[in-house]
């Protein structure tokens, strides 16, 4: 990749958008780019972390095996994200291993170049803690909701504001196992609540497009109240 090409991708990821042109093309300097195979294993999880990622093209799965060998998503990785920076920044492991899920490219920074880099820019320090500040906020927000919500209810919640956003027929954009990672679930206990759904006539899916049937009984479920008696 040329590092025009790694200049662009670093202003579209959110840790480093707040940075001028000369701190990003410092960072581009360090950073270097590779490509993965569908199925590819980029890190494992216990492996040193000595790099963070940003995902350029394709896409990454971040999964965790029991001990059976059973995978379990732990979140799914969309182009110009970046992953792997708390084992990084905390001088850890990494807690999980990355997947290629299709071909894919993706930017990497060595751990102890960036940190060197850091170190002699104490301003790039000071923006790249308050994003990640800001990111900290917003998680412990995601957490709290999802404490207290049950999946029911963030599935709901899900559709409704899908719905509300573009009509009430739109594409799911997405594989269900991500979504089920992005609403904090894993896939068995999404898809039972998604058959429930499905079974009551609330909504509809084919081919990947949703079509919604009944907003006011999801509405309901999304709020938390119980489906009316009749």
């Amino acid at each position: 990749m040329t590092k025009p090409k790694i200049d662009s991708v670093l202003k579209k990821c959110h840790l480093f958008a707040e940075l001028d042109p000369r701190s990003i093309s410092g960072i581009a300097a360090l950073a270097s780019e590779k490509s993965l195979a569908d199925g590819e294993i980029l890190f494992s999880e216990g492996d040193e972390a000595a790099f963070l990622f940003i995902l350029e093209s394709g896409a990454i799965d971040l999964v965790k095996y029991s001990s059976e060998g059973r995978e379990m998503l732990v979140r799914s990785v969309s182009p110009v994200e970046i992953f792997a920076e708390a084992a990084v920044f905390s001088g850890d492991q990494y807690p999980a291993t990355a997947v290629a899920r299709k071909s894919s490219k993706v930017v990497a920074i060595r751990k102890d170049r960036l940190s060197s880099f850091i170190r002699k820019h104490p301003d790039v320090s000071m923006k790249m803690m308050g994003v990640m500040s800001s990111l900290l906020r917003h998680l412990n927000s995601l957490l709290s909701e999802l404490s207290l919500d049950s999946v029911e209810a963030r599935l709901a919640a899900y559709f409704v504001k899908r719905a509300r956003k573009q009509g009430a027929e739109f594409f799911l954009g997405m594989q269900k196992r991500e979504l089920a990672s992005r609403l904090g679930t894993v896939p068995e206990t999404f898809s039972r609540n998604l058959k429930k759904f499905l079974k009551a006539g609330f909504l509809q899916i084919s081919g990947g497009k949703v079509k919604i049937l009944n907003i006011k009984e999801l509405s309901r479920i999304a709020s938390g109240c119980k489906k009316s008696e009749n």
